[in-house]
């Protein structure tokens, strides 16, 4: 299926950057450790004239547990550094080319939505809106 195959494609783009943060997509998670990288697919829609070509949404979530103290969490500024590091990978300009390196996958295009921040069960998530233009191979 296109979207797991996007979601896996672009979990290995994100171990190539380095990161350091654990990623989880939305198959088979139970428990996550905090800060963590959340990938969920929502839709893939098929291109109207281009056979097998899909547009594919996907979310990407940095999450922390923010606290102003230093005893447990991240505090603001660790968070916004992060995310800010999360950012510039989603929009690295050779993000395409290292996706399809990947097994399975042709990307086109990607293009990278607003910014948004949400708290998810009690801890700060910054929330990335991507759509990849692909196909499997």
């Amino acid at each position: 299926m296109i979207t797991e195959t996007a979601t896996t494609a672009l979990e290995s783009y994100i171990n190539s950057k380095g990161l350091e943060l654990p990623i989880y997509t939305p198959r088979g998670v139970e428990t996550m450790t905090y800060p963590c990288i959340q990938i969920g697919d929502s839709s893939a829609d098929e291109d109207e004239v281009l056979d097998g070509v899909y547009e594919v949404n996907i979310e990407v979530a940095y999450i922390a547990t923010p606290n102003a103290n230093t005893d447990a969490g991240d505090t603001e500024e660790e968070i916004t550094d992060k995310s800010s590091e999360v950012y510039n990978v989603l929009s690295c300009e050779q993000m395409i080319s290292i996706l399809n390196i990947q097994p399975g996958i042709k990307v086109f295009d990607v293009f990278m939505g607003q910014l948004s921040s949400e708290e998810r069960d009690g801890r700060s998530a910054s929330v990335y809106s991507m759509e990849l233009v692909c196909c499997e191979v």
